[in-house]
């Protein structure tokens, strides 16, 4: 029996140091139907692209499943000012923290919210950012 394709991965928060879960697709469970002239894929089953980014439930601070864990307080000044600031707001937050099956509407509030967090960065590699805003016209085609 095949493993299924979504897992939950429990993963702390390099601001607040809140001990959460996401969901993560495993890589096996990754189909390419179809390759489209943007360089986006057409996927069977789940797509990749709707669990890309990690977001903390508790201060907001979001980004690439990659980066999540290698980012530091320490480094990124604006970052944890903000980080701090969403902690302690009563301003409703989006529901993008679901566990579960995601849709494309949440996947885009998830990578609109880290690249605003990847463009207060001390340092941003330009790749990183057009990645991104790739990734979100292709949520936005979904």
């Amino acid at each position: 029996m095949a493993a299924e394709p979504l897992y939950n991965y429990k993963i702390k928060c390099p601001f607040c140091t809140t001990e959460f879960e996401t969901t993560r697709m495993r890589p096996s469970a990754i189909r390419v139907k179809e390759q489209q002239s943007d360089f986006g894929s057409v996927y069977e089953g789940e797509c990749p692209y709707l669990y890309a980014i990690t977001v903390c439930p508790t201060c907001s601070f979001a980004a690439r499943n990659t980066d999540f864990e290698k980012i530091r307080m320490t480094a990124e000044t604006k970052i944890m000012a903000a980080s701090k600031q969403l902690r302690v707001s009563t301003k409703p937050k989006p529901d993008i923290f679901k566990l579960g099956p995601s849709t494309p509407e949440v996947a885009v509030k998830r990578f609109e919210l880290a690249i605003a967090f990847y463009k207060m960065r001390y340092v941003v590699e330009q790749g990183v950012l057009a990645n991104m805003y790739l990734h979100l016209v292709w949520l936005w085609r979904m």
